[in-house]
């Protein structure tokens, strides 16, 4: 999956919002309202109430209860995923059916769903690996069956470079992977996907990517609105779907609570960020483009990065980093504006590790100005309705003003502020630069 294309998709569901299934949970004992996003998730202390409150969304009621909180639903179509559990009964019920012999003349029966090859890179992308044709088989075996247990469950067939692997030779994670791909591809009439503790059988990096599977599939036109909630523990999972998209659930009293995750929080339950990566940029603007690049493709990234601007450019940045005496405590990069390249200034092999470009072709905020004159009309329509003519009204007084004056003067003239100008200006210059940002973040984050 590609960054440009999941950072599309992030800003998609930023300013979406669900048409179905939890909507908000509302605080009964202060009126207070959580309203859920598309992506979320629940983080908190062992038995501090997570797997409740899932089951809680889970149920057919449109208003479920729990602990003073009313989670009310508009349509509650709803799957509630456990991966321990799904994996666990997908190997012993193959187990026990291998068990009774005739087990290849009883597969022959049944049709297989066969993966398209846009299912298969899927899987290929969260666990890293080289799938070329995934089956899925739904058998039945009440053998043993446990309570509440459905008696169907899925055996895979699955070709590698290395053979032909089914569900008691494949690892846990392959498994674990490739029936949440299958899962979200087939279920119909879904709108809440509900999933508790995702990260189980997973390594980190394939956390961080089930998590971008996730945005895609609640982003995708195809299954617009679906909602989905984790119960998780990993910073990973929350890094990737972002902590303003995050809830800390905790017991006090015996008294459930549900609050808006912040650092704070997220430090007394354990998971904690240590600031790893520090940021330097030529000037203010320069700080404001990176920052917003950061927004659109790494939401969680302050909780360990650090963006600083000098105050005399790019003449300040190698200064700098040479009067850093321990830089191994942190992964330091220098960003330099796009027009050093104008300028001249090349690097040497060594300091290519840690010097980096911002896209564009000039300063940051001559590239702002261009991707206005240019895209005009998209420009004007990223302002909310009341203020878009009193910033048409004044574009024209501002042209040939001084590139270091235009926002500030433009916002002077037309009363708008100068921040909502330069984020309406970033998104349009965004459109162009796609890809360039994701090659950019691709460097910093590894």
């Amino acid at each position: 999956m590609k960054l440009a294309s999941l950072g599309d998709m992030r800003r998609k569901l930023v300013f979406a919002n669900p048409n179905e299934g939890a909507t908000h949970a509302l605080c009964t004992s202060d009126g207070r309202e959580l309203k859920f996003h598309l992506i979320n998730a629940f983080c908190g202390l062992n038995g501090s109430g997570k797997t409740r409150l899932l089951k809680s969304i889970e149920t057919t009621e449109s208003i479920s209860t729990l602990d003073g909180f009313e989670i009310h639903k508009l349509d509650p179509k709803s799957i509630y995923i456990s991966p321990a559990e799904l994996v666990s009964q997908s190997i012993r019920k193959t187990i026990q059916l291998k068990s009774q012999g005739s087990f290849d003349d009883l597969i022959q029966a049944f049709e297989p769903f066969e993966f398209t090859q846009g299912l298969i890179d899927s899987v290929n992308y969260i666990i890293h690996s080289n799938f070329k044709k995934i089956s899925i088989l739904t058998l039945e075996n009440t053998e043993g069956q446990h309570a509440n247990e459905e008696a169907t469950f899925q055996y895979i067939l699955a070709e590698k470079n290395d053979g032909t692997w089914d569900t008691l030779n494949l690892s846990h994670g392959e498994i674990y992977a490739i029936l949440i791909v299958w899962i979200m591809a087939t279920a119909e009439d879904l709108n809440v996907f509900l999933i508790d503790e995702p990260e189980t059988f997973l390594s980190p990096l394939a956390q961080t990517r089930l998590s971008h599977v996730f945005i895609e599939f609640s982003a995708s036109s195809k299954k617009n609105n679906i909602q989905v909630i984790t119960a998780t523990h990993s910073p990973y999972i929350l890094d990737a779907i972002g902590y303003d998209h995050s809830f800390t659930v905790s017991k006090g009293g015996g008294k459930l609570s549900i609050e808006r995750a912040n650092k704070s929080i997220l430090n007394n339950i354990g998971i904690t960020h240590e600031q790893k990566k520090i940021l330097l940029v030529e000037d203010a603007k320069a700080k404001f483009v990176l920052e917003s690049i950061l927004d659109n493709f790494l939401p969680a990234w302050k909780h360990d990065t650090i963006v600083f601007s000098c105050k005399n450019g790019e003449s300040d940045l190698s200064e700098i980093y040479s009067r850093i005496i321990d830089k191994g405590d942190s992964k330091i990069f220098l960003i330099y504006d796009a027009d050093i390249t104008e300028k001249g200034i090349t690097f040497n092999a060594d300091e290519k590790k840690y010097s980096l470009v911002l896209p564009g072709k000039k300063a940051p905020e001559e590239d702002l100005i261009e991707a206005v004159s240019s895209s005009l009309a998209e420009f004007l329509e990223a302002f909310p309705e009341r203020l878009r003519r009193k910033v048409q009204d004044n574009l024209e007084s501002v042209n040939g003003t001084n590139h270091h004056d235009y926002f500030v003067e433009l916002s002077k003239r037309s009363g708008v502020h100068e921040f909502l100008i330069l984020q309406c200006a970033f998104q349009v210059w965004l459109n162009k630069h796609s890809e360039a940002c994701a090659s950019l973040i691709e460097k910093i984050q590894y």
